[in-house]
This record gives structure tokens, C-alpha cells and sequence, in this order.
């Protein structure tokens, strides 16, 4: 995933990819990503959704929150705040990449692979958060807080 123009990054908020036809779903799915279907409530635990945080910061790669139709940015957050209270404004904000804020979500369980000094800054620099919806008009909510990029198809379609 590219950010040509550095678009993404100059606005400061993480993209809510908008695709009505579901491609894009389909396609994060299946990258290098650690992928929360919001349908799932499986996807929802709390401790799934923290050991994909920290996974995807840990790796550099990118979170990928799936909202499919339905307005499920609300339960996403609820899930977030879940895992610890606060969580869901710093990973919007981006506050928490600050000072390895993100350390805090570490447990004693998590085992050698997730030890503080695994995280490096090369990889964490890769680190995204992506939501994406295939609803046509996401809520207007969603639109303030995450930064709307709308995938247009060819006419004809594919």
C-alpha cells in the first residue's frame, strides 16, 4: 500500500477506504495485514483485537478494520475501549506511536516474540491503521475523524 503524495500521511488521519463493490476488502484481506472483520464477533474479542495491535506494530504492517455495510465504526471503538480504556482515541490520534505508548498493551503471557526491544522504529514507521466500508455514504462521524478515500471503478466495472 503506497501513499503517493504522502496525502495520507500530511492529513494525519488514517484512511477510511470507501468501496461499495467490496474489492478493496477483499484485496486488504489477502495483503501482508492483520485483518478485523467488525461483522466477526470472533474478530471483536478484546484480546484478539490487541494481539492484531500489537502485531501490526510489531511488524510494521497495517491493521486492517473491515466495517463491511453496516455502521460498525461505534462497535469497533466500544471494542478498543474494551481492551483498555482510552485506546481507541490514541490509535485515531496516532498518540499512541508516541514515546512507545503503545508498550502498554503488552501482558507477561505474550511470551519472547513481544518483548519491548522487538519493537523497532524501521518497522513501527510502516505501521497503518485502515478502515474500510462498502457503505456508499458512511456516517458523517466517520468522515470527520478518518480521512475518506473513495475507490472509483472503471465504468463497466471490472
Amino acid at each position: 500500500m503506497k501513499d503517493v503524495g504522502d496525502r495520507i500521511h500530511a492529513d494525519g488521519r488514517w484512511p477510511l477506504v470507501i468501496d461499495p463493490s467490496g474489492l478493496a476488502a477483499t484485496f486488504l484481506r489477502y495483503q501482508d495485514s492483520n485483518y478485523v472483520d467488525a461483522a466477526n464477533p470472533a474478530h471483536l474479542r478484546p484480546e484478539r483485537i490487541r494481539l492484531a495491535l500489537l502485531g501490526a506494530l510489531r511488524y510494521g504492517k497495517p491493521l486492517v478494520f473491515d466495517l463491511r455495510e453496516a455502521d460498525l465504526f461505534p462497535v469497533v471503538w466500544q471494542q478498543l475501549e474494551a481492551v483498555r480504556p482510552g485506546l481507541a482515541q490514541e490509535l485515531l490520534s496516532q498518540e499512541l506511536l508516541e514515546q512507545e505508548r503503545y508498550l502498554s498493551l503488552l501482558r507477561p503471557a505474550d511470551g519472547p516474540e513481544y518483548n519491548p526491544s522487538r519493537f523497532q522504529a524501521a518497522r513501527l514507521r510502516h505501521f497503518r491503521v485502515v478502515f474500510v466500508t462498502e457503505a456508499p455514504w458512511p456516517p458523517t462521524e466517520q468522515l470527520r475523524v478518518l480521512l475518506p478515500i473513495r475507490v472509483l471503478l472503471p465504468s463497466g466495472g471490472l
